[in-house]
C-alpha cells in the first residue's frame, strides 16, 4: 500500500503535534519552577528598590539637616567673630578700635587693682 502526499502530510502533523506534547511534558515541571524562581528574586530586587529608595530619602533629609545646621553655625561664627576678636585683643594687650580705651591707655589707673565681683 503506498501512502499518498495527503497521508504524508497527515503523519507529519500528527508527528509534530505528538513531539510538542512531549517537549511540553517534559519540560513543564521545569518552567514552573524557572518562572517560580524569577518571580523570587524580581520580589527580592522590589524589596531592595524600596529599601535603597528609603536609604536615599534619609541621605537626603540628613544632608538637609547638616546644610542647615551649617549656615547656622557659620552665622554664629560670624556673630562670635567680632567678640572674639575683643578678647583677643584684650589677651594680646592691643588695645584696638574695639577696645573703648584710647591707643596706649590702660584700664586701670596704676595702683589699682580690677574690681571683682
Amino acid at each position: 500500500m503506498a501512502l499518498t502526499e495527503d497521508d504524508l502530510k497527515a503523519m507529519s502533523l500528527l508527528m509534530r503535534e505528538e513531539i510538542h506534547d512531549a517537549f511540553e511534558q517534559r519540560f513543564e515541571p521545569f518552567r514552573r519552577d524557572v518562572d517560580e524562581r524569577f518571580r523570587e528574586v524580581d520580589g527580592r530586587f522590589e524589596g531592595l528598590y524600596a529599601q535603597n529608595a528609603k536609604r536615599e530619602q534619609e541621605y537626603l533629609f540628613i544632608k538637609e539637616q547638616l546644610t542647615r545646621q551649617e549656615q547656622q553655625l557659620t552665622e554664629i561664627s560670624k556673630e562670635l567673630g567680632r567678640h572674639t576678636q575683643y578678647f583677643d585683643d584684650l589677651a594680646s594687650g592691643c588695645w584696638c578700635r574695639t577696645s573703648r580705651l584710647p591707643p596706649g591707655g590702660r584700664a586701670f589707673p596704676p595702683g589699682k587693682r580690677r574690681p571683682t565681683r
